[in-house]
């Protein structure tokens, strides 16, 4: 066995996590946009009740307004514009709205991809130079024991020479 194999098997152990970051950042994003979802929902249906409520306020007033004096009756034609016009700010202003929350909603996903392609790349980058340190420790490693049994066979080698020599002259 090969002293660089554990480290190997180590870096292999250090950048199975790595590869799993980009699934749980992929995951995490996925729920904030659902947040965002839910809440943008929330506030639109308020926003709704709200035109709602500001129209039957309206309609309520305008049924209540009575003419001045019975011989100037309203004109049915200015309330129908004017309800007309009411209802086109009404489905302006939910298509501004919308338009606008896709707008954030976009920008806030694009940074979030961002970010998290740079988290991303940033681990990646640990990664490689923590496998190149592991690499070149491995190799300090090899070397230092290398030359260590180096030194260690070569005693043997002159033990057994002498020893073989001592056996001859005896």
């Amino acid at each position: 066995m090969n002293d660089s194999e554990p480290f190997a098997s180590s870096l292999s152990s250090t950048v199975g996590p790595i590869d799993g970051l980009d699934e749980m950042l992929a995951e995490g994003q996925a729920g904030v946009e659902e947040r965002l979802r839910t809440h943008i929902d929330d506030r639109m249906t308020a926003i709704a009740r709200l035109i709602r409520s500001d129209n039957q306020a309206l309609a309520s007033a305008v049924r209540e307004q009575q003419p001045i004096t019975p011989s100037e009756p309203l004109d049915a034609e200015l309330v129908r514009q004017t309800l007309r016009a009411i209802k086109e700010l009404q489905a302006g202003l939910a298509e501004d709205v919308q338009t606008r929350v896709d707008a954030n909603l976009r920008s806030i996903s694009d940074q979030l991809h961002q970010e998290t392609q740079s988290t991303t790349e940033s681990m990646v980058k640990v990664a490689e130079v923590l496998g190149e340190k592991i690499d070149r420790l491995s190799v300090r490693v090899d070397e230092g024991v290398g030359n260590d049994m180096q030194v260690v066979i070569d005693r043997m080698t002159d033990a057994i020479q002498a020893m073989s020599a001592t056996r001859r002259s005896a």
